[in-house]
C-alpha cells in the first residue's frame, strides 16, 4: 500500500492538488475517518503536508478522498487522481 500512497501522492501534488468543493467542509467535521498508515519518502510527505496546509484541508481528508477515487477506478495508479 506504501508504493500505491506514494504514488498517488505524488500525482496530486503536479496536478496542484485538486480537491473537491464538497470535501472540504466535510473533511473538517467528520472525525469518523479510519487512520491510514504507510510510507512514503520525506521529500514527498513535506511537499504533501505543505499543500494541503495551503489547501487548507487534512491530510487524512486527501488520502481518504484519493484512496476512495483509486478504489472506484479499479485500483489503477496510471490516471491521474
Amino acid at each position: 500500500m506504501s508504493s500505491v500512497l506514494e504514488d498517488l501522492i505524488g500525482k496530486w501534488i503536479q496536478a496542484g492538488g485538486p480537491f473537491p468543493e464538497y470535501l472540504v467542509n466535510w473533511s473538517s467535521s467528520n472525525q469518523d475517518n479510519e487512520n491510514v498508515k504507510g510510507y512514503i519518502p520525506e521529500s514527498l510527505k513535506l511537499q504533501f503536508k505543505a499543500l494541503c496546509a495551503q489547501k487548507r484541508v487534512t491530510m487524512c481528508s486527501v488520502l481518504y478522498h484519493l484512496i476512495d477515487e483509486w478504489v472506484r477506478t479499479g485500483g489503477s495508479t496510471s490516471e491521474s487522481p
